[in-house]
């Protein structure tokens, strides 16, 4: 866990990319992405929003005296694979 309250996507990505390696649909991706934040900063509120105007939402993380927009932008490939005893 993160013991700073600045918030540390970086730090956040590593770890989840060393516990989910792969992931399916990018809703799959977005919620993974909101658990390990929550994971890292179990006081931080973390929520969807659409930005005014946006017909696209991403993830409002609010710290203490911070707030974070996040909007997850990936590539995706097709993959065939058996990773841990489960399929993609």
């Amino acid at each position: 866990m993160t013991n700073t309250t600045s918030f540390d996507l970086h730090a956040v990505m590593l770890s989840l990319a060393q516990q989910r390696p792969v992931l399916r649909p990018y809703g799959d991706f977005d919620h993974a992405l909101a658990a390990e934040i929550q994971r890292h900063y179990p006081h931080a509120s973390v929520s969807y929003v659409n930005p005014i105007g946006g017909s696209w939402r991403m993830l409002q993380v609010r710290l203490e005296r911070e707030v974070v927009g996040v909007k997850p932008r990936y590539h995706t490939t097709y993959l065939h694979c058996i990773l841990n005893g489960e399929t993609f």
